[in-house]
């Protein structure tokens, strides 16, 4: 098996000292789709928030790419190369859709920026061919 890129063991975490998810174990590798399924309330997006340092870890470790992650902000973890897209509407709806793309990327080199956008306009060709328009405008699931 290859080595995972994202490691999580005996994941614990929370709202200050409320416990929402506990003993969370997964492997992500390169290439791999995973899916986080539940009903509501079930934990799915407190998870993905602790990955990103948004709820709080009160035990456990989470490795990017072997590097640990425990205690770090946000924007650091954006910066070692991961990221979190919450549920919602369009973040950005006086935006064009390109635009809205290329906040995706905001940290990444203009080549990286342009192969994101044109990987992301062949995945999804309706929003390539609504590259200027409000992304307000797009249905919710275009959003």
């Amino acid at each position: 098996m290859a080595e995972p890129l994202l490691s999580v063991r005996g994941l614990a975490a929370g709202y200050g000292p409320l416990r929402v998810v506990d003993g969370v174990d997964l492997d992500v590798c390169r290439g791999d789709l995973l899916a986080i399924m539940g009903p509501n309330g079930a934990g799915k997006s407190t998870l993905l928030k602790a990955l990103f340092g948004m709820a709080t870890e009160q035990a456990g470790t989470v490795h990017l790419d072997g590097r640990p992650l425990h205690g770090r902000r946000p924007r650091e973890r954006l910066a070692a190369g991961l990221a979190y897209v919450p549920q919602g509407r369009c973040n950005f709806p006086l935006m064009s859709v390109t635009e809205n793309l290329e906040m995706a990327l905001h940290e990444a080199p203009a080549p990286r920026v342009r192969e994101g956008l044109e990987r992301a306009r062949a995945l999804f060709p309706a929003l390539a061919a609504r590259a200027g328009e409000l992304a307000g405008n797009l249905s919710g699931g275009e959003q």
